[in-house]
């Protein structure tokens, strides 16, 4: 009868441990689900920062590029055309240097772009 009584209680606490376990993997999967969702909205929102980092990048190489077609163009006319007085000279230079402030503007924000998008990868 001792044994019957034994083997009951054993039955019984497998019974209970099997329903604690079930219930600490269900726990278990739910956590894992919301964290496998949290994730995905994570990488969303670095994919799509990815991409403004991209489109900010297009934009200011093509204003670099604008830029040094500009400086190179005027440093090209100064050479050809400018007659050799100070009073030219000076207003090319002007020109010039007006050109190369741009170009190294431009330079420095395609750098900050690469710099940001280099935080957000």
């Amino acid at each position: 009868v001792e044994d019957c009584a034994a083997g009951k209680n054993a039955v019984s606490a497998s019974e209970v441990l099997q329903a604690k376990l079930k219930k600490d993997i269900e726990k278990t999967l739910e956590q894992s689900s919301q964290l496998k969702n949290q994730l995905k909205v994570d990488v969303e929102d670095a994919i799509q920062s990815f991409k403004e980092a991209s489109e900010m990048l297009t934009i200011s190489a093509t204003h670099l590029a604008s830029a040094a077609s500009e400086l190179k163009r005027n440093r090209d006319v100064v050479f050809e055309i400018v007659p050799r007085s100070a009073k030219a000279s000076r207003h090319a230079s002007d020109e010039l240097m007006e050109c190369r402030n741009t170009l190294l503007k431009t330079a420095k924000t395609n750098g900050e772009v690469l710099a940001d998008s280099s935080q957000i990868v």
